[in-house]
């Protein structure tokens, strides 16, 4: 365990003890702007690496570091952990049900936390961004068109993204008073709700014949587990090396996130 205190009595203030170790893996979960570093150096030291996202907001930078994992022959993971949610991955088995979608919105919201030099989307959106390309994300980003909204600071932003006919927006606010996560995406023939906050996390309807929606059925699932789920995941990937998925969202996600700074 590395701190920064070094009060728990297997802690060390010192990276290059742990680089040298017979320690295999390294989980990091650390500011924004020092995981990609961090992920280089353990990933040059021969350890799998299980980083908090973002990673990085640098395209090219993703790319490097996952090639960097292949030649070392080590798995690099960015634990973006609403691919694990069983509430979301409920939306996805359910999509096709609510025939083509039109429209998507993402959001969440809460009160901190603050790093220098991240925006709203960097420390939080990244998660619902992640969802969008999970769920809805069989493109390659330059087939979108991506327009950042202005709300006159970077602690609360918005995104809007186009893909043929189909419109989503994403919005990070970290000057919330509240907490919200939320996704509903809006097909021709149904639509579908995620509220992890709630006590029924997700819900299903399909459009009436008045032009309204009628609630199909709504379900709860336990949100508890994500990380846990996110770990046995990448267990799993250092044995099969199936990360393709991983590495796409990871690589997507960075580029939509290098968006928000232009």
């Amino acid at each position: 365990i590395f701190t920064r205190s070094a009060t728990h009595p297997k802690a060390t203030r010192d990276l290059e003890t742990i680089q040298k170790s017979s320690i295999e893996t390294v989980f990091l979960a650390l500011p924004p702007e020092l995981l990609a570093d961090h992920a280089e150096e353990f990933i040059l030291a021969g350890k799998h690496v299980f980083c908090e996202k973002p990673l990085s907001s640098d395209p090219n930078k993703i790319a490097f570091l996952y090639d960097l994992a292949r030649q070392k022959k080590v798995t690099l993971y960015v634990n973006y952990i609403y691919l694990r949610s069983p509430s979301v991955n409920y939306l996805k088995d359910h999509l096709k049900e609510i025939g083509p979608v039109q429209s998507a919105h993402f959001s969440i919201k809460q009160y901190g936390k603050f790093y220098k030099h991240q925006n709203a989307m960097e420390v939080l959106g990244c998660h619902m961004l992640s969802s969008y390309l999970y769920l809805l994300g069989e493109f390659t980003p330059k087939d979108l068109s991506i327009e950042m909204q202005p709300l006159g600071t970077d602690l609360v932003q918005s995104m809007k993204i186009a893909y043929q006919d189909q419109v989503a927006t994403v919005h990070a606010n970290l000057l919330s008073p509240f907490r919200e996560r939320s996704i509903q995406i809006i097909g021709t023939l149904g639509m579908l709700y995620f509220s992890p906050l709630t006590d029924k996390t997700v819900s299903f309807y399909l459009r009436d014949d008045k032009g309204g929606f009628s609630l199909k059925e709504e379900h709860f699932f336990d949100e508890g587990n994500n990380i846990a789920l996110a770990v046995r995941h990448f267990y799993e990937s250092i044995s099969t090396r199936n990360l393709a998925q991983n590495e796409v969202i990871a690589s997507n996600v960075s580029f939509l996130l290098s968006m928000t700074r232009k």
